[in-house]
């Protein structure tokens, strides 16, 4: 599969991504506020994750993006968008999905919080391993 340019296998990209996300230790996510002025008791936090976050840190897919690809407006702009239609990254309904391990680990189920720390690469691991197990690839990079 070539990824922005490099071509790498499918096992290649999820010990890539996922041995990154378990260096980095956080997500690449920030809190927006969700203002509803109609119906203020709508109001709440939502976790935004961001190819590249202001303090350095990178999703998933950041860290498989290289520095000279990445341009400040896909930040406004749906995974899936860019994968979908990215002619340099083929293979994006894989890593797209691979890609909400991270997203989904930075969720938390309270409202109005965002999982960090142990929590997010608690889950973040949890996350990997069911992808793993459903594509048929070797989880060792998660336990390593």
């Amino acid at each position: 599969m070539n990824i922005f340019g490099t071509e790498m296998s499918r096992q290649e990209i999820f010990d890539k991504g996922v041995a990154a996300i378990l260096a980095q230790g956080e997500p690449s996510a920030e809190l927006v506020f969700e203002e509803y002025p109609d119906e203020p008791e709508l109001n709440h936090y939502e976790v935004s994750c961001l190819y590249r976050a202001p303090n350095g840190n990178k999703c998933l897919i950041g860290h498989l993006l290289p520095d000279d690809q990445y341009d400040p407006r896909m930040e406004t702009v749906p995974a899936s968008t860019i994968l979908d239609q990215s002619a340099i990254m083929p293979g994006g309904k894989f890593i797209n999905e691979l890609q909400a391990c991270h997203d989904e680990a930075a969720k938390s189920e309270e409202a109005n919080v965002m999982n960090t720390g142990p929590v997010f690469l608690d889950r973040f691991r949890d996350l990997a391993d069911d992808f793993a197990q459903r594509h048929q690839l070797s989880p060792v990079v998660l336990y390593a």
